[in-house]
C-alpha cells in the first residue's frame, strides 16, 4: 500500500492547497488566473508558453503574489538580459560587466521575493530486448536505426520530470515588465464568442444547436446544445453568459476524445455517477473557468455592465471534487493536468 500512495512534488503540493483553500473558503482564485493574467504564462526571454500544472502553477502564484505580468525569467536570464557575464571564481561564480567590474546579482530580485518552482520534463529513450529496459541517449538510437542493427520498434520513449527550474514573475525583478494594452472590447455576443472558439480549435466536433439538453455524444464526437433564448428566458441579464459557459464545457468534454487530448478516463465508456464521470466533469468545468477567462474582456460585455461572481462554476466544481473517489489529491492534480492541456488544444495554444 505504501509504494501506491501519492507522494506529491513541490509544485503539486502548492497546487492542491491552493485549490482546497480556494474551496474550503468559496474564493474562485482559478478564474482570476485567467481573466488578469492572460491564461498562460510565459518566458520573458525565450517567449515559451509554459504548459500543464506548471501554467496552472504560475497562474496560481501570480494570483496569490498581485502580479499584473504574465512573463516569468530565471535569474540566470536576468543577469544576460541586463548584459553581463557569469564568471567562476573558485568555488562561486559572480556577474561582471563587459568591462570586468563586479556585479551584485542580488540587485537582480526585488527584496523580500522568492521564486517559483516549475517542472522541467525530459524525454528519456529506452532499447528493450527480452523485457530488459536499457536506456540510450537520442544520438545512440538513431545511429542504432541508421545503421540497421534496430528498429525503431524496439525502442520506448518516456516523458520524465528530472527536477525543477526556478522563476521569478517579472514585477519581482529590477527588468521592466513590457506594457500590455488591454484588448479593446469588440461587444461580440455570446455566439460569436463560441464561433470565434470553434474557429481556432482544429477538427473540432460537429455542433448541432437545436434546443437539447447540453451533452457531448463521443461516438458520434458531437455536442447537442440548447438555443440561447432557452437561457435567456431563464435569465434575462446573464443567459446568454451562461449559455457561452456551457458551450465551453462541453467543449472541454470533446477535448479528451481519443483523436484528440485523449484521457482514458474520458467521457467514452462511463457510467454516471462514477468516479470516472465525476473526474471528467470536474475536468471540464475547470476547461470552461479557464475558456471564460480567456474571453474575459469580450465577456464583461455580455454581462450589462453587472459581474456575474463566479460561485455558480465554484460549487459546482466543489460539488464534483467531493464525488471523487480514493485518493483526491492525485485525481486532483491528475484533472487540473488534462484541464489545461484540452485548453490549449481547444485554443490552438
Amino acid at each position: 500500500e505504501m509504494k501506491n500512495e501519492f507522494k506529491p512534488n513541490m509544485v503539486e503540493q502548492a497546487t492542491i492547497d491552493f485549490f482546497e483553500d480556494c474551496l474550503e473558503n468559496n474564493d474562485a482564485k482559478w478564474t482570476k488566473m485567467w481573466k488578469e493574467t492572460q491564461v498562460f504564462a510565459k518566458n520573458h526571454q525565450s517567449g515559451y508558453v509554459y504548459n500543464g500544472l506548471n501554467a496552472f502553477s504560475l497562474g496560481m502564484r501570480a494570483v496569490m503574489g498581485g502580479y499584473t505580468s504574465n512573463e516569468w525569467i530565471t535569474y540566470n536570464q536576468i543577469g544576460k538580459k541586463l548584459g553581463l557575464t557569469k564568471v567562476k571564481m573558485g568555488k562561486y561564480w559572480r556577474w561582471e560587466d563587459k568591462n570586468g567590474k563586479k556585479y551584485d546579482g542580488d540587485k537582480f530580485i526585488v527584496e523580500g521575493q522568492k521564486a517559483s518552482p516549475v517542472e522541467h520534463w525530459s524525454m528519456n529513450y529506452y532499447l528493450v530486448t527480452d523485457k530488459k529496459w536499457k536506456r540510450v541517449k537520442l544520438e545512440e538510437m538513431k545511429r542504432l536505426i541508421e545503421s540497421g542493427t534496430n528498429e525503431r520498434a524496439d525502442f520506448r520513449s518516456r516523458l520524465i520530470m528530472d527536477g525543477y527550474h526556478w522563476l521569478y514573475n517579472l514585477d519581482q525583478t529590477i527588468i521592466d515588465a513590457p506594457k500590455v494594452s488591454k484588448k479593446k472590447g469588440r461587444k461580440k455576443s455570446a455566439e460569436k464568442l463560441l464561433e470565434d472558439m470553434r474557429s481556432g480549435y482544429k477538427n473540432p466536433p460537429k455542433q448541432v444547436i437545436n434546443g437539447h439538453n447540453p451533452c457531448y455524444i463521443p461516438s458520434k464526437d458531437t455536442i447537442l446544445m440548447p438555443d440561447i433564448s432557452q437561457f435567456l428566458e431563464i435569465d434575462e441579464k446573464h443567459g446568454d453568459l451562461h449559455w457561452l459557459s456551457t458551450g465551453f464545457h462541453e467543449h472541454g468534454h470533446s477535448a479528451g476524445a481519443k483523436t484528440r487530448i485523449y484521457s482514458e478516463e474520458g467521457m467514452e465508456c462511463i457510467s454516471k455517477g462514477s468516479h470516472n464521470y465525476a473526474k471528467e466533469e470536474f475536468v471540464a468545468e475547470i476547461t470552461a473557468c479557464m475558456l471564460m477567462g480567456h474571453y474575459g474582456e469580450e465577456c464583461r460585455f455580455i454581462m450589462k455592465g453587472k459581474e456575474l461572481t463566479d460561485l455558480q462554476s465554484q460549487a459546482y466544481i466543489s460539488g464534483w471534487s467531493k464525488a471523487l473517489n480514493g485518493d483526491k489529491k492525485k485525481h486532483l492534480v491528475s484533472a487540473i493536468r488534462q484541464a489545461v492541456k484540452r485548453t490549449a488544444h481547444i485554443l490552438g495554444a
